[in-house]
């Protein structure tokens, strides 16, 4: 006989919905889902029997499961936890069904049963959710298909069911909103029955602008200095007002960090009220606070037994007895502490903070040290040079096995890898090598890059004309970190230089370099050829951090022909030898070789010429230049930079040779942009003869627009004198433009800069822009 139905409101389940329309919305959770109807013995068998006794349960002779048509049968006997051979009881059956219906893939589930021969039958019969044929999007403009992709985790071909597609609904409004779209709507249509298409038609709404923030129960605490620490911030019109959910919620952890600062340790926030104006388009966003007490520091105690001094700990505690209590400070005051600690070798160190309230309002904190024993590094292990020798890398290092593990050594042996140029990335690890002494290996693993370069190309200006040129260099050749490089330069200006640079030379930090060059340049007024050749070498200057001292000699012929017609401007000067001594300091602590977003970078260069060192001119230069960058708001980086030189003549102070005069202009080491190269001089009557003294300031604010690309503002000011009673800032050349800076493999840094000459003269063609090109170190 057939047992009586029990029907799915019995078991807590969802009444029945209606399955012969297409769905037009997708149900919330906790709304209908479907029919769940069971057809349960247990109970009923008792009844039926006319019997009031206990009775055994009776065995599941057989579990038939029909109107499967893509779920799998395995999976739904594996899920319903029940088949043939098993007991048949109530409960079991009623879990089984809620099994079933957790997967998400049937609309209806019923279970029937039916008393055959020795036990129960069960037949499962269910109603497959449709199959998703495709999901369409209507009515976005803001965002993109791309953009929903990354949370809509609906695909075509899977089965579909209301909850999977108001739970997309939901992540599309939750990502709108975290767009600034607060009033973003979205409705699902999912239309079929066994193959439905699924559109979400999207009211968008207009970017929601705050329109004031307010706060309320803030005693002690200005309200502006609370608006301050947000990122949310009120619209004005020189920012925008976004409302994005995730920014506001970490303000909120912000405005309770703010409090703590002043001593409202207590301090929480009870409410937020978001009204928006008519037009829905502007928000109100009121902020109650509860300051509640406000606490000072009590006794400042300080518990450890290990080597380190105290006062060295104690200069770690930012909290003194009777101020405010900081909570900033507190936490910055444990941190302090674990980098002495580290800083020392203890890196297994344990710090037990106590905070205890007192009657008075204070607060008493003893952090108690637990510091074991110094780490020492056991191994150093390299991964990841697939070109460059581990002994390149390794004699970089500022530690060694055996060494006491310190962290700042760490990590200035990471930087000191990363500044040779050759890794995209560098990171270090660590894992205990031995439990007992505690001693640790070191995991350095790089990322190498492409250090070679090969340039093939061509440019044109005023000065230069027509160019080609062809440039080969390896900065780390052969794996070994030595540097060579080739060029050759053809046209108007014809080059052949050839350098190579041993960086660590007879095993030790010495540079030792060899140049040799051939140079013809040829200028409207005259042209310049230059044949010679130089020795390098240098060394870390062994009293100041991130720097190094060099020494040149270099021995070169120069002769300068007169163009026709400026014979009586230039004259007719006879070939002439300059042997030189050029001696350069220079520190460089960016952080970055490629794009720096902190630290300076200063050298200076002294050169003095001389028939002492066997050559005709006798003459002294010297230069400085500086460039800092400074980290701004989000990922803007300021670049200020200055330049200055004096040029001398050792018998006379005008009796220098012609070509080492400055000449400013263009986007070179003299460069101010919005000039020509080379067109800024002393004297327009004579304009191919430069100055004996310049001086250039310099402003960047750089963007990286992605991870090799850099945008660029600039404002560069500067001009050559005669000599160096005649320099006045007053009369500077200003530029300013916009520019943009490329990271290319096999080519290095591409540099286009387009620059406005403010104080361009007539002969200059007057105020007007200038565009310039810059190729690794080469420009146009």
């Amino acid at each position: 006989m057939r047992i009586p139905r029990v029907l799915g409101p019995l078991l807590g389940g969802p009444v029945r919905s209606s399955a012969s329309r297409p769905w037009r919305r997708a149900p919330r959770f906790g709304a209908t889902r479907g029919i769940v109807t069971v057809l349960l013995a247990g109970a009923v068998l008792a009844i039926a029997s006319g019997t009031g006794r206990a009775q055994t349960p009776e065995m599941i002779t057989n579990v038939q499961i029909e109107g499967n048509a893509q779920t799998d049968e395995a999976l739904i006997r594996e899920t319903f936890g029940l088949d043939a051979g098993d007991r048949y009881q109530v409960d079991q059956v009623r879990q089984g069904v809620r099994n079933l219906w957790r997967q998400g893939l049937f609309r209806d589930i019923r279970v029937s049963a039916e008393r055959s021969d020795g036990g129960i039958a069960l037949q499962i019969t269910v109603e497959e959710n449709p199959t998703l044929l495709r999901v369409r999007y209507d009515g976005q403009d803001k965002l993109k298909e791309k953009d929903f992709a990354e949370v809509v985790q609906l695909v075509p071909g899977q089965l579909v069911s209301p909850a999977a597609v108001d739970q997309a609904r939901r992540d599309l409004e939750t990502l709108y909103r975290s767009k600034g779209y607060l009033l973003a709507k979205v409705e699902p249509e999912l239309l079929g029955e066994r193959r439905a298409d699924l559109t979400f038609r999207i009211n968008e709404g207009k970017k929601v602008q705050v329109e004031k923030i307010r706060f309320h129960g803030n005693e002690h605490v200005a309200s502006d200095a609370l608006r301050g620490v947000l990122k949310t911030k009120e619209d004005r019109w020189y920012r925008g007002g976004d409302f994005k959910e995730d920014v506001f919620d970490e303000d909120k952890e912000r405005i309770v960090a703010r409090l703590g600062e002043d001593g409202f340790v207590d301090a929480k926030i009870v409410d937020v009220r978001k009204t928006f104006s008519e037009n829905q388009e502007r928000l109100f966003l009121d902020i109650d606070v509860e300051e509640g007490p406000q606490y000072t520091v009590g006794k400042v105690d300080l518990d450890h037994g290990g080597e380190i001094p105290e006062n060295r700990l104690r200069s770690a505690i930012l909290l003194y007895e009777g101020q405010p209590f900081n909570t900033a400070l507190f936490d910055e005051s444990t941190s302090n502490l674990y980098s002495t600690l580290h800083e020392q070798g203890y890196i297994y160190a344990n710090i037990d903070v106590r905070r205890e309230p007192q009657d008075d309002g204070s607060i008493d904190v003893d952090w108690v040290l637990t510091e074991r024993d110094p780490a020492r590094i056991n191994r150093i292990i390299v991964t990841g040079n697939t070109r460059t020798k581990e002994e390149v890398i390794r004699r970089e290092l500022r530690v060694a096995p055996g060494d006491i593990f310190k962290r700042s050594r760490v990590i200035r042996s990471q930087r000191e890898v990363f500044q040779l140029g050759y890794f995209n990335d560098i990171q270090m690890d660590s894992k205990t090598a031995d439990r007992e002494t505690g001693a640790i290996d070191l995991i350095l693993n790089v990322d190498e890059r492409q250090t070679g370069t090969a340039s093939l190309g061509a440019g044109i200006n005023s000065q230069a004309g027509l160019t080609g040129f062809l440039q080969l260099s390896q900065n780390n050749f052969l794996g070994n970190g030595q540097i060579l490089s080739l060029r050759a330069e053809f046209g108007r200006f014809r080059t052949f230089d050839l350098s190579f640079t041993e960086p660590w030379l007879f095993g030790t930090p010495t540079t030792g370099g060899i140049d040799a060059f051939d140079t013809r340049r040829r200028y409207t007024e005259y042209i310049e050829s230059r044949r010679g050749g130089g020795l390098r070498v240098g060394r870390p200057f062994p009293w100041l951090d991130y720097s190094s001292v060099s020494l040149r000699y270099s021995l070169a012929k120069y002769e300068l022909d007169p163009e026709p017609g400026y014979e009586a401007e230039i004259g007719n000067p006879d070939p002439t030898t300059i042997s030189a001594l050029t001696g350069t300091f220079f520190r460089n602590s960016v952080d970055s070789p490629f794009f720096p977003t902190r630290g300076t970078s200063t050298r200076l260069v002294g050169e003095i010429a001389g028939t002492a060192l066997g050559g005709n001119e006798d003459y002294f230069f010297a230069t400085i230049s500086t460039r800092s960058y400074f980290r701004t708001v989000s990922k803007f980086v300021l670049s200020l930079g200055a330049n200055a030189g004096w040029l001398t003549g050792l018998d006379s102070a005008n009796d220098v040779p012609f070509w080492k005069r400055f000449r400013l202009g263009g986007i070179s080491s003299y460069g101010v942009r919005g000039y020509d190269d080379y067109d800024i001089v002393p004297n327009e009557l004579f304009p191919s003869t430069g100055g004996r003294t310049f001086g250039i300031v310099s402003a960047e604010l750089r963007y990286p627009v992605v991870q090799a690309v850099q945008a660029l503002a600039f404002a560069d000011a500067g001009n050559t004198w005669e000599g160096p009673g005649d320099f006045n800032l007053a009369d500077l050349k200003r530029g300013a433009g916009l520019g943009v800076r490329i990271d290319v493999p096999m080519v290095g840094q591409l540099g286009f800069d387009y620059g406005y000459g403010f104080d361009r003269t007539a002969r200059q063609g007057g105020p007007g822009w200038e565009f310039h090109f810059q190729i690794g170190g080469q420009t146009f």
